[in-house]
């Protein structure tokens, strides 16, 4: 099945719609990454396209939602990115974590209780087989629990989707 063009302008600006409002959610509502996705399902719907722009000039135009997906423009384009997932890296590879699926609640609290967020450095040390997730803990490569989600590295960047996700 195809999208004509139209239903593709349509599908962007309820990504959009979405993407931000996560991004509100976190930024300035305190709400934590793995809450966002069932609220902003809701809210994406009783939004205004005035209101949507509002929200994205308020937020400074962010490229990416909390999850590290990311948000069309305005004009309906979105940037072209390339990742690798997590359980197709090698044991030893240095990545940055770039994106997580959002709509696996549990996954995204064990992340943050691991101080695995969107920016994290890691080195991969260990694997399970059947859930694709580092172990033991994984160690940030820096030392450091913070990190900056505008920051540059060099290492690939990775994605990181639970067992179910397409």
């Amino acid at each position: 099945m195809e999208l004509t063009d139209e239903g593709r302008a349509i599908a962007l600006a309820t990504v959009r719609k979405h993407r931000l409002i996560e991004t509100f959610l976190v930024e300035y509502l305190g709400y934590d990454w793995d809450e966002v996705h069932d609220e902003a399902e809701v809210l994406e719907h009783a939004v205004s396209d005035d209101f949507v722009e509002r929200l994205a000039e308020r937020l400074g135009q962010p490229t990416h939602d909390p999850h590290g997906d990311p948000i069309p423009a305005a004009d309906g384009t979105l940037p072209t990115e390339q990742h690798t997932a997590l359980d197709a890296v090698a044991e030893g590879v240095r990545v940055r974590v770039a994106r997580v699926w959002d709509d696996d609640p549990d996954l995204l609290r064990h992340l943050s209780d691991v101080a695995l967020d969107i920016g994290a450095v890691l080195t991969v040390t260990a694997r399970k087989d059947s859930a694709g997730i580092v172990e033991p803990r994984p160690r940030r490569a820096d030392g450091d629990p913070r990190y900056r989600r505008r920051g540059t590295h060099s290492d690939r960047s990775c994605l990181i989707r639970g067992p179910t996700a397409p």
